[in-house]
């Protein structure tokens, strides 16, 4: 039999050299490219070879697909409810692009943007509460519902934590941001130009 380690292999006790140990000794052998992707570290055995992330455009947070869609449809459903929660920084990161899109599905209130949330968020209330109270605060805004806020850290873990909100609601952590809206580039233009 032979092991490997690390591109090295040594010989074990000789066994009897027939045609059948020849075979299960070449069987057992680990090929050379399973060689070299075992000294891969879990990072790039993941991303190839170069270990580069591209066209890879979200986070796994280290779940299975199915736990992760399950932890963000609750997260989306609690930040609905509470609108502000605090989470780690890239759950927050990641939850900010579905609750985006919730609210868009809101805005649009159409009975297919209503399946689609209903088959989002958790319970019934919230989906009302995102057609209505929701789709009427942000009428007029065109994107970037949320915010996104670091806090601390956690004492357990050292992970970094974050308040996601959504804007524009009585007791936010920090006032939104003016619009640039098309009126006021014109008036700023006449400015300079006189």
């Amino acid at each position: 039999l032979f092991l490997s380690c690390q591109f090295r292999t040594r010989r074990i006790a000789s066994p009897p050299r027939d045609a059948q140990t020849r075979r299960t000794n070449r069987l057992l052998r680990p090929s050379p490219r399973a060689r070299r992707t075992s000294l891969l570290c879990g990072r790039e055995q993941r991303r190839g070879r170069h270990g580069m992330k591209h066209r890879v455009s979200f986070r796994r947070l280290g779940r299975s697909s199915a736990h992760r869609l399950a932890l963000l449809r609750t997260q989306v459903s609690q930040l609905v409810e509470h609108e502000r929660i605090e989470t780690t920084i890239a759950k927050a990161k990641e939850l900010r692009r579905l609750a985006d899109k919730v609210v868009t599905w809101g805005k649009d209130g159409s009975l297919a943007a209503r399946r689609h949330a209903s088959g989002m968020l958790r319970r019934e209330d919230h989906v009302d509460k995102v057609f209505g109270e929701l789709a009427e605060r942000y009428k007029d805004r065109e994107g970037g519902y949320t915010r996104v806020v670091r806090t601390q850290r956690r004492r357990d873990d050292a992970a970094q934590l974050a308040f996601i909100e959504y804007v524009d609601r009585p007791g936010e952590l920090r006032k939104a941001k003016t619009s640039f809206l098309p009126s006021a580039a014109a008036q700023i233009v006449d400015e300079v130009a006189r």
